[in-house]
């Protein structure tokens, strides 16, 4: 958790476009960036109770937005790149792996975005290739031991409709054919005045949110996003 912060951001929609510029040679060593959030007026108006996707497990690796880390990841999986692209309010890191199944593979985005520059692990991206759509270069298979994948209530790219309603029953919002399921509340927290180095418990402002689409009854692509600012 920073203990300074800004206002929640218009999470991605001008942090990174969806090719690398001019294919530059650097940028695909560490895989293409994620697509962008597909609103630019941002999330949508909270209406969750508790926050929808706060993590994500791999296998028995957990990967925890805000707490884990880039290198963390990395670490486990033995391998990835991170990419790097924009300043200030644009500035977005990314790592990027392939993940197999028996039919198809899902590509899986860890983002890190200005508060946290490229350490703490602040978003998801993942969408599921279409068929004969071979994985871009720069995201690695994640090993046997980080699969499989699975959000809140077990949720992931393939789980149903019917699945999704289970676990979230009512979206915040549907538009252009994605459920964006939004949470907003505080959160108490340990706080450092960069002034007077007094300590104290301050309430943080949390932000955590999950868009997802489905086709032909399943989910095919997310975003998730959390932040937590004073």
């Amino acid at each position: 958790m920073p203990s300074t912060g800004c206002s929640r951001k218009n999470w991605r929609a001008e942090a990174v476009t969806a090719v690398c510029a001019a294919l530059a040679a650097d940028c695909w060593a560490a895989g293409p960036p994620p697509p962008d959030y597909p609103f630019g007026d941002g999330f949508a108006a909270a209406t969750l109770p508790a926050p929808p996707a706060a993590e994500l497990r791999l296998g028995r690796f957990a990967v925890r937005l805000e707490r884990t880390r880039m290198a963390e990841v990395r670490k486990a999986a033995g391998a990835g790149e991170v990419g790097h692209r924009g300043d200030a309010g644009a500035s977005l890191y990314w790592l990027c792996y392939t993940l197999p199944h028996e039919d198809s593979a899902d590509l899986l985005w860890f983002t890190s975005g200005e508060l946290y520059g490229g350490g703490e692990i602040d978003g998801i991206v993942a969408r599921r290739l279409a068929d004969g759509e071979a994985a871009p270069p720069g995201c690695p298979v994640l090993p046997a031991a980080l699969r499989p994948a699975a959000l809140r209530h077990g949720l992931w790219l393939g789980s149903t409709t019917a699945q999704l309603q289970a676990a979230l029953p009512r979206p915040s919002a549907t538009r252009d054919g994605w459920l964006e399921y939004s949470y907003a509340g505080t959160l108490k927290g340990p706080y450092r005045d960069p002034g007077s180095g007094k300590d104290s418990v301050v309430d943080y402002d949390v932000g955590s949110d999950l868009l997802v689409k489905l086709k032909a009854g399943r989910i095919v692509f997310l975003y998730v996003n959390q932040d937590t600012t004073f």
